[in-house]
C-alpha cells in the first residue's frame, strides 16, 4: 500500500462529491433495504449505530423504521468530551439535537450503553467509516473513536456501510486499528 491514510482520505472525499444527488438518494434507499434483511441485524436485541453526516451514507431511514417497531434498542454515539464517545437510547428523530463541535445530531436519552450491562444479549454495531476493504480493514476520520468502541464491545457483530466508490483492495493499518466483520457497500 503506497498512498498513506491522509491521502486516502482526501481521494474518498473528492470520489464522494462526483456522486450525484439521485445515486447517493437511490444508494441510501438500497442500503436501507439491506439493512432490513440483514440476518446480522435480524437477530439482533441491541443495535448500535449513528446518525449520518452530510458525507455518510444516509441509514436513517433504517433507523427511525426499527426504532418505531420497537423490537430492538438502538443506541448512537454522543460525543462527551476530548476523544471520548458513548452510545445513547434512539427516541425517535423529535428526541435529537445537534452537538455544536462537528454538527452531529445525537440523541438526548440518558440511557447509555455500557460495555459491561452488554450480556448475554446480541449486540450488532453498524459502523461508519471512509474507506473499507472486504477483509474488513477500515479507516475511520482518524480520531480512533470507533477502534476504541470496538474493544470496548469485543464480541460484538459489527457492519460497515459505505458507497462503492469507499471500497479498498487494502488500506494502510495500524496495531490499533480493529478489523470490522462484515462490510455493506452500495
Amino acid at each position: 500500500m503506497h498512498k498513506s491514510k491522509s491521502d486516502i482520505r482526501k481521494e474518498v472525499r473528492v470520489r464522494k462529491q462526483a456522486l450525484s444527488p439521485l445515486s447517493i438518494s437511490a444508494a441510501s434507499r438500497e442500503m436501507c433495504g439491506r439493512l432490513e434483511v440483514s440476518p446480522l441485524l435480524r437477530g439482533a436485541q441491541i443495535i448500535v449505530a449513528f446518525w449520518p453526516m452530510k458525507d455518510e451514507i444516509d441509514i436513517r431511514g433504517y433507523l427511525i423504521k426499527e426504532e418505531m417497531l420497537g423490537e430492538k434498542k438502538i443506541y448512537l454515539p454522543v460525543i462527551t468530551g476530548d476523544g471520548v464517545m458513548e452510545f445513547r437510547l434512539f427516541e425517535g428523530e423529535e428526541n435529537m439535537a445537534q452537538e455544536p463541535q462537528f454538527g452531529i445530531w445525537e440523541p438526548i436519552s440518558k440511557e447509555v450503553l455500557l460495555p459491561d450491562e452488554v450480556g448475554d444479549k446480541k449486540l450488532t454495531i453498524i459502523v461508519p467509516g471512509v474507506a473499507f476493504t472486504e477483509k474488513g480493514d477500515r479507516l475511520g476520520r482518524g480520531r480512533g473513536f470507533y477502534d476504541r468502541i470496538l474493544c470496548a464491545f469485543e464480541g460484538a457483530t459489527t457492519i460497515g456501510v459505505c458507497y462503492n466508490c469507499q471500497m479498498y483492495d487494502e488500506l494502510p493499518t495500524d496495531p490499533h486499528d480493529k478489523p470490522i466483520d462484515v462490510v455493506y457497500s452500495i
